[in-house]
């Protein structure tokens, strides 16, 4: 015998550019919530986000996405939804340029910077700044720099258990 199970339901949380996409799930994520604190990152390769999932979690705070030169309107709004007073923005100018920075703190909001001399300092940034922000020292997360879909399954458990992904 076994038991029935329902269907599970589905809610897809999309835009039309993937800094759309990362407010939709922000805002679903803190649905009715404040968060202190908001991630920032580039929308146009992976790697300082997903070296930011455990530090993100360790802030309690979402990832949000913009493009390198100036703050998205997605982001932009999210954050103001959200009611966030401090951002980290992960990676260098190359990365996210001072434009965006100064965007951030034009709306309010303190910024810090985590960055390295590339992806890879990034990551150590990261790993860094979640440490000495409550991150967990008991595990930390070793993936392929040349392929993402490890880091990419990984994320969502480095969030919710603040642990470092390189």
């Amino acid at each position: 015998y076994l038991p029935a199970v329902s269907a599970p339901r589905v809610e897809r949380l999309s835009g039309a550019l993937s800094d759309d996409t990362a407010a939709a799930i922000a805002n679903r994520a803190y649905e009715g919530e404040t968060s202190e604190y908001v991630v920032i990152s580039r929308d146009d390769t992976y790697y300082d986000a997903l070296s930011g999932a455990g530090l993100a979690g360790a802030l309690d705070a979402p990832i949000l996405l913009t493009g390198t030169s100036g703050l998205s309107g997605a982001c932009r709004d999210a954050i103001a939804s959200l009611g966030a007073t401090k951002a980290v923005v992960l990676g260098g100018e190359n990365a996210v340029s001072g434009q965006v920075a100064s965007e951030l703190e034009a709306m309010g909001l303190s910024v810090e910077r985590v960055a390295g001399a590339d992806v890879y300092g990034t990551s150590m940034a990261c790993t860094r700044y979640l440490l000495a922000h409550g991150g967990s020292q008991r595990y930390a997360i070793a993936c392929n720099p040349t392929s993402f879909v490890d880091a990419v399954s990984i994320s969502g458990w480095a969030y919710a258990n603040r642990v470092p992904v390189m």
